[in-house]
């Protein structure tokens, strides 16, 4: 947010040719910068400075940032979390990067298209291994991790109707039986 303003000396009087800016964005700036008082003449070599040394830099986001994201990311997840909790990794290091050098043609594609790679089991119930493991964008594996976990809040569902059926008269047991598979 940009103000321009009059600003006064601590006797009162106007400085004449001065601008107040008072910058919010904390990408811009750090918390000690919040309102700062530049003179006109000095306006832009000041705001410049003041970006360029406040600018956040990201690493490269290329092929070698993913070899270490992707089994960084398995192992912060293996053993720890309570889903994970039974999963291991059984990656060593020659296994993954003989794994890795073999996907790296489809994490290229991914990057290409302007998403971000994603490490997926294809059976979720086993560890992480070459034959369990391919890679595909990362918000696809967050849509087919929903997909799975609401497959498995209806299968409970079901059990549970399967289970109570005693309650349904007899007429609406065979009308549920066929309409949710019970």
């Amino acid at each position: 947010m940009l103000k321009l303003n009059t600003v006064f000396t601590r006797d009162g009087n106007k400085l004449p040719n001065s601008i107040v800016f008072e910058v919010f964005s904390q990408s811009f700036v750090n918390s000690s910068m919040k309102r700062k008082y530049y003179p006109e003449e000095d306006l832009e070599t000041t705001l410049a400075k003041t970006f360029l040394k406040c600018k956040k830099k990201s690493p490269e986001k290329n092929i070698i940032y993913y070899r270490k994201s992707i089994i960084n990311g398995i192992q912060s997840r293996c053993g720890k979390k309570r889903s994970y909790k039974n999963i291991k990794n059984e990656f060593t290091t020659d296994t993954y990067n003989i794994w890795f050098t073999s996907q790296e043609n489809i994490i290229q594609k991914i990057l290409d298209a302007g998403l971000t790679p994603s490490c997926e089991r294809v059976n979720s119930a086993k560890n992480y291994c070459p034959e369990n493991c391919i890679v595909i964008p990362n918000n696809l594996n967050r849509v087919l991790g929903k997909i799975n976990g609401l497959k498995r809040e209806l299968d409970n569902y079901r059990k549970y109707a399967k289970e109570n059926l005693r309650w349904l008269p007899e007429a609406l047991k065979g009308y549920y039986k066929e309409t949710y598979k019970l």
